[in-house]
């Protein structure tokens, strides 16, 4: 697993305390050959929708000439607590000449713990928080990741096999 150092943002104007964590656990690319990429494509759609809240970004199949093109773009959201939840950002690419296709698969999964709190006790929250539940949830978080990274790994190479 790659790991970066996670980003921490605060915003303390009169009463609002804003907090973010963004930490990328992992980043990952995988290819697959498929003879019906677009209909593939979709059926990995499907198989992201049931492993979170799916927000789909783009969607683009280009047909122009003998060579198609293919672009789809998601983010699968899956809360831990209140505040901490684990986002998987991901493209899907495919390249279809004639019959022969070739998908390939960008993933990104980020755990984005975020608080915003009014009042005189949002910053004794946030660091009550950090201090305490913080790297429990990180830890929830990433078996969400591995759970979701093994899934769509396995959904990928059944679907282009």
């Amino acid at each position: 697993m790659f790991r970066h150092p996670p980003k921490m943002y605060f915003n303390a104007d009169s009463y609002v305390l804003t907090m973010l964590v963004q930490e990328t656990v992992l980043s990952r690319q995988m290819s697959a050959e498929s003879t019906h990429a677009y209909a593939d494509a979709l059926r990995l759609l499907e198989t992201a929708r049931s492993l979170g809240t799916l927000s789909e970004k783009k969607n683009a199949y280009q047909t122009d000439g003998p060579r198609h093109r293919l672009e789809i773009a998601f983010d699968v959201t899956v809360p831990v607590d209140a505040f901490c939840r684990a986002v998987l950002s991901a493209t899907l690419e495919g390249d279809i000449q004639g019959d022969q296709g070739t998908l390939h698969l960008s993933l990104d999964y980020v755990i984005e713990t975020a608080i915003e709190e009014t009042g005189t006790f949002s910053e004794l929250f946030a660091q009550f928080y950090l201090a305490k539940f913080y790297n429990k949830n990180r830890e929830r978080a990433q078996h969400v990741i591995e759970r979701t990274n093994t899934v769509l790994q396995h959904a990928l190479a059944s679907l282009c096999s």
